[in-house]
């Protein structure tokens, strides 16, 4: 761990015993119960994709019990909760702190802002409503607030990219979640203790539902990385292909202002575009060290449907369209489907400019690798008739053409003179007499 990570646990954590406490009549039995509720909830908590967020569903009876009684009894109950969950989950110290701080520090202000409304009897007057809502976003805010910021320093990423790709779309499904704490503080209310438990066991069942899913697609992103790491291990000049590929069409793309969630998107996609090179009639060719043949550049030639196919078939159907068009042209030369300009699917256009990158850098057992002015002018060159005009002016810029150097000179460091992929001959053959800048 950092010190900067440390000093943000630490001051968290601060946070968390200094902030003020609303002194009103106390309910301990359901403070208690919704925090024992909340206790199960973290337990169930469940990785989300490859980074470090989390799911779970911790937050409904937690703002439930925030609703029956806002009082320091809720402060301490879930704060006690969220630590003694975190200790069974085995945590390390310093994220037994943190998780533990950032949900008294959720608490505190969302019953600091509940506090001075009447106690919830069941029936949700105007000014709960008002109030309600406003201490249950704020219990949400604070609360990813918090998460977002370690993830951000812990794995060194932009506070705001970071908050798009961990929780821009699931802080929706939470604000829509409230009339459900409604439901289950009425439950409790009207009903007693029996009925909310029994109407907890559906909500339980539709949070393992989600957690096979996450699972599940967890599960067939794995496959797929697995197949590509099969692919460029069959020769030393695939290997990193595709993470170098993927490296680069990031960089395009954030050169390009798009959205965090799309950037990511093609990202994932440029990881996998070449996946299709693990079925057998692929691995002769692959290890050739000459040039091919016209049937051996026919056969590679279908690797992109290929790859899209398998793609579509082990769960990721959203990035077939990209996979498959990667070899495609803006000016409807490529292949498989010899799709033109804006026909191209967008993401496709980034990979194919990624690749081309890749392919221009790297040293072939026929020619060097070329250099880094020779690959602007290429790219310039390959403006408006193999690329994306707009992508080509993005990447071109100075900010972020310098990024995309320092990038590829981390590669060569890392492997030098190794750091290639099959290239000349299919652009030669599909493009006559145009510059040598394509990846097969």
């Amino acid at each position: 761990m950092t010190a900067t990570v440390a000093l943000y646990v630490m001051v968290t954590v601060a946070v968390a015993f200094v902030a003020p406490r609303p002194t009103f009549a106390e309910d301990w039995p359901a403070a208690a119960f919704f925090a024992l509720l909340g206790f199960f909830a973290v337990l169930l908590s469940y990785q989300k994709g490859r980074g470090t967020a989390t799911g779970s569903v911790s937050f409904l009876p937690f703002l439930s019990g925030i609703l029956v009684t806002p009082t320091v009894a809720s402060c301490v109950t879930i704060f006690f909760a969220a630590l003694a969950a975190n200790v069974l989950q085995r945590k390390s110290a310093a994220k037994l702190a943190f998780n533990s701080a950032q949900f008294g520090i959720a608490t505190g202000a969302a019953v600091l802002v509940l506090a001075p409304s009447e106690r919830y009897a069941g029936v949700m007057t105007t000014g709960h409503v008002i109030l309600f809502a406003a201490a249950a976003l704020l219990f949400i805010l604070t609360n990813t607030l918090l998460v977002v910021g370690a993830i951000s320093i812990a794995e060194r990423r932009a506070y705001w990219p970071t908050w798009q790709k961990t929780v821009s779309i699931t802080i929706l499904y939470d604000v829509l979640a409230l009339p459900i704490i409604v439901l289950l503080a009425w439950s409790y209310t009207k009903l007693g203790v029996g009925w909310l438990t029994a109407l907890v066991l559906p909500l339980l069942g539709l949070r393992q539902m989600y957690k096979q899913n996450a699972d599940l697609i967890k599960h067939a992103e794995d496959l797929l990385l697995n197949a590509v790491t099969f692919v460029e291990v069959q020769d030393t000049y695939t290997a990193g292909h595709s993470r170098r590929v993927a490296t680069y069409a990031r960089l395009i793309a954030r050169a390009a202002r798009m959205p965090t969630r799309m950037v990511d998107h093609i990202h994932t996609a440029a990881m996998v575009h070449d996946v299709g090179k693990i079925y057998p009639e692929f691995a002769p060719i692959l290890k050739k060290p000459g040039k091919l043949t016209d049937e051996e550049f026919a056969v590679m030639k279908t690797h992109s449907a290929k790859s899209a196919a398998l793609v579509e078939k082990l769960g990721k159907p959203q990035l077939a369209p990209i996979v498959r068009a990667h070899h495609e042209r803006w000016d409807g030369k490529g292949y498989p489907d010899r799709l033109a300009g804006q026909e191209i699917p967008l993401g496709a256009r980034v990979i194919a400019l990624a690749d081309t990158i890749d392919a221009m850098m790297s040293t072939r057992a026929y020619r060097s690798a070329l250099t880094i002015d020779d690959i602007r002018r290429e790219i310039e060159i390959g403006r408006g008739t193999q690329f994306d005009p707009r992508l080509v002016d993005a990447i071109l810029t100075d900010v972020a053409w310098m990024r995309m150097i320092k990038t590829i000179r981390r590669f060569q460091v890392m492997r030098p003179g190794e750091l290639v992929d099959w290239d000349d001959d299919e652009y030669r053959r599909s493009t006559g007499d145009l510059p040598i800048v394509a990846a097969r």
